[in-house]
Formats: structure tokens, C-alpha cells, sequence
């Protein structure tokens, strides 16, 4: 409903919807699982429950609306956390998942987007009077906002007239200015953060990095992850600190990092679980696409060593080796300003390569390395073997291969955060989460 009325009228249901509002973010801070809890917080009970206000009501409306929504979904998000969530933790929260965020969009930096769109939008309708006011004050009202779209400014100013040749039809689509002012915040952001937050943002805006976060968990176990999970993989995400008092690792016993990176890297917190847990996933995946997998391990190569997986027929009629890596690319020891974390995934591919090829070729068996980043991103050719499992599962049973591959890149994601999150949370609470997404008859229903 839009109130209609006087400024009194107006600003008196504008404060019973905020009041409304409230109870709703209190349950879900009640919520038995903050893995879902998060999913409505970003589909359904973000600033979705107030835009069509701020795309209608007046300005000074809409800038109080907007400001007491970001406020009220800030301070939800810090009590799921348990953190006095500082500005630059928020603004990353509210970036979008491509963008390395939790796509939890502040409504104070949708609330000019939604407002310029809809009277452009009207306007283009044939707006009257009103509408035509309102654009005028534009360059007034968001004159800092507009500093970043002269085009636009300098055609407002010339009577925003939509017959004029500056004119162009994206003014009106409210995503069209989000997505601008999110590119443009991003950039700032990045100048005033620490180095650290911005290396997390960019290895979490790679595609398949946000993939848990889709994850719809349901009847199936393994795509439920714990409370203490999805906080402790939340925060990493955020940059934040797992724990204001660091604890001795207890794998190793030395003392480790506040952000969980020595607690991803230490061989006695289980990386070599993580990487059990990854092949599991993936050796599941192969089974369910009616390809036979040797089970145990796979025969020996020449010098002795064993690859992960034997898949038949995967590697263009041959048998296909496949060996799986799971690194962590903020590694404390190689943590600089020079080092770019990815860069890891092609050095354990060429390693992979140069260890395994030759031997594979002689035994009649393709190979193809599976590497990832804890951080979620998959190298090119892991990417491609899953693509290439997701053709051959549809060549079987049926479906769309777009849809089965995302289904199979949602399953290894989850199944590597899954392990990720043990670890974490082993090293900075008494919590032991002992969950695998690694093998499931259910589907995966993503949001």
C-alpha cells in the first residue's frame, strides 16, 4: 500500500511499517538455521519489502524510509554474526554475490536508484506535472549522487525532455542504476579498505564462489550446514574476525591468525579432510551421471602414485585420472602485497600436470587435475570437467545441461564449505560440525 495524504498522514505509516517490519527481522534472528536465515534475509526480507515505497513516496520520504530500513537490516545482520558489524563489514554485506558481497542490498544506496528509475519511467508514460517537478529537483536533491552521472544532470537540466538525443532508455531501469552506483561504491570502497579486505572481495566476486550461498537447505542432510558454519564462513567472506580472543591453533598448537587463514592452511585442522571431502563430492556426482568409478583408489601409475579417481569413459572414450587439490590462497606465509592468490591455482595445475600426465598417457588414461580455492573458485579445467560430467549426465538420463552443471558446481561447492567451516569453527570454538555434502540422492535447489 502506498500512503496518500498529508506529510503527517504519510510519515505515521511510514513508522507503522517500519514497526511491522521489526518483528519480522527478530525472527529471523530467532530462526533454528541461519543458512536460511540468510537466504530470506537477501530475497525476501531485505529492502525488497520497501522498494515500491521508495520508488513512489517524495524524497525526503524516501531518504528516511531508506535510512531506517539500512539501519534495522545492519543491525539484524550483526546480531546473526554476533559482531558489532562496522561500516565497511556492512557496505561489503551489501554488495552482490558477484560482486563478493552477501547481496543484502543497503536500501540507503538503492533508495536514489529506485527514485530517479520510476519518475523516468513515468515520464517516458507520458508523466504530468508531478513527475516533471520532481525530475527537476533531481539535480538539487541527489546532486552528490548525480555527480557520477553528468550525462544524466546535464539532460535533467535541459527539461529532461525523452525525445532529446541524450536521452537513453536505461534511465529508467532501476537495476541500470544500481548496478552503476554499485560499481562506482566498490571502487571506492577498495581505496579506503585494508589490503587484506580487498583481496577477500575480489577472490569471492570469481564466478562459483557464492554458490553455498544458493544452496536452498531441505530434506537432504548434506545441504545443511551448522549455525556456527555459515557464522564462521560468513565472517571469513566479510573479512571479519572469527574470534576477539585467538586461541592457540589446536591441531598444531601454534598460534594462529584472527581470520581463520592459518586455521585453512594447518595440515593438522584437516586439509586433507577437505580434499576427501571434495573427491567424495565429486566421485558421488560421477555415479549419479551413470559413469563407473573405480572404487577405493585408483590402480597404481608406473611410479607407484595413485590419482584420486578412475573415471571410465569420461576422458573422450578413455579412462579419465582425475587428482584433486583444495588450496588456500591467503596463506599466511605468502601473504603480500606483490602475491595474487590465484595465481596458485596455476601453479598446482602445471604441478599436477607435470607429475601426472605423462604417466596417465602411458597407461591409456586421460588426466585432468581438480583444483580449487577455499575461497570457492575452480580452475579452468576443473570447470570444464564438470561441464563435461553434466553433458554426459544429461546424455543419459535427460535435462538441461546448463541447470545439471550448476546443480553439480552448488554440490562440490557446498561440500567444500562444508569443510572449510569444520575448520574454522574447530579452531576457534569447542564446536566439532560433523556434516558432508559429498554424496546425496537429492537434488540441490538453489535461490
Amino acid at each position: 500500500m502506498i500512503p496518500i495524504g498529508s506529510d503527517q498522514f504519510v510519515t505515521s505509516q511510514l513508522q507503522q511499517f517500519c514497526e511491522s517490519y521489526t518483528p519480522a527481522l527478530k525472527k529471523i534472528e530467532r530462526f533454528p538455521s541461519l543458512q536460511l536465515g540468510l537466504q530470506l534475509l537477501r530475497v525476501s526480507l531485505g529492502v525488497c519489502r520497501g522498494v515500491h515505497l521508495l520508488r513512489t513516496l517524495q524524497l525526503e520520504f524516501c531518504q528516511a524510509l531508506a535510512t531506517n530500513l539500512s539501519s534495522a537490516l545492519r543491525n539484524t545482520l550483526s546480531t546473526l554474526l554476533d559482531i558489532d558489524l562496522p561500516q565497511a563489514g556492512w557496505a561489503l554485506a551489501s554488495f552482490s554475490l558477484k560482486n563478493g558481497g552477501m547481496g543484502l542490498q543497503d536500501p540507503i544506496a538503492i533508495q536514489p536508484a529506485a527514485y530517479i528509475s520510476s519518475r523516468v519511467s513515468a515520464l517516458q508514460a507520458g508523466g504530468n506535472a508531478q513527475v516533471q517537478a520532481d525530475l527537476i529537483l533531481i539535480p538539487l536533491t541527489l546532486h552528490s549522487y548525480l555527480q557520477d552521472f553528468p550525462a544524466v544532470g546535464s539532460w535533467v537540466q535541459q527539461g529532461g525532455n525523452i525525445s532529446s538525443q541524450q536521452f537513453q532508455n536505461d534511465w529508467a531501469k532501476q537495476h541500470w542504476w544500481a548496478a552503476q552506483a554499485e560499481a562506482l561504491a566498490v571502487r571506492r570502497w577498495e581505496e579506503a579498505c585494508s589490503f587484506r579486505e580487498k583481496r577477500c572481495r575480489q577472490l569471492f566476486s570469481v564466478p562459483h564462489s557464492s554458490d553455498w550461498l544458493r544452496v536452498v537447505p531441505n530434506r537432504d542432510p548434506t545441504t545443511h550446514l551448522s549455525n556456527a558454519q555459515v557464522k564462521a564462513l560468513t565472517k571469513f567472506r566479510l573479512a571479519m574476525p572469527q574470534a576477539g580472543v585467538v586461541p592457540p591453533c589446536p591441531g598444531c598448537h601454534e598460534q594462529q591468525d584472527q581470520f581463520g587463514d592459518h586455521a585453512l592452511s594447518c595440515v593438522q585442522m584437516g586439509r586433507y579432510a577437505r580434499h576427501n571431502d571434495v573427491r567424495e563430492a565429486l566421485r558421488n556426482i560421477s555415479q549419479h551421471s551413470g559413469l563407473h568409478v573405480h572404487a577405493g583408489e585408483a590402480p597404481p601409475l608406473p611410479s607407484g602414485r595413485r590419482p584420486d579417481l578412475l573415471i571410465d569413459r569420461l576422458g573422450q572414450g578413455r579412462p579419465l585420472a582425475v587428482d584433486v587439490s583444495c588450496s588456500h590462497p591467503l596463506h599466511p606465509s605468502s601473504f603480500t602485497a606483490e602475491n595474487d592468490p590465484t595465481a596458485s591455482l596455476a601453479k598446482v595445475v602445471h604441478l599436477k600436470n607435470a607429475i601426472y600426465q605423462q604417466e596417465c598417457s602411458t597407461k591409456g588414461w586421460a588426466f585432468a587435475p581438480l583444483v580449487a580455492l577455499t575461497t570457492g573458485q575452480w580452475s579452468s579445467n576443473a570447470a570444464s570437467l564438470i561441464r563435461r560430467l553434466a553433458t554426459w549426465g544429461v546424455a543419459q538420463y535427460g535435462g538441461e545441461a546448463t541447470a545439471v552443471a550448476t546443480n553439480m558446481f552448488a554440490r562440490l561447492g557446498l561440500s567444500l564449505q562444508n569443510s572449510c567451516g569444520h575448520q574454522l569453527v574447530r579452531a576457534f570454538t569447542a564446536e566439532d560440525p560433523a556434516t558432508s555434502a559429498a554424496g546425496s540422492d537429492y537434488p540441490i535447489y538453489l535461490h
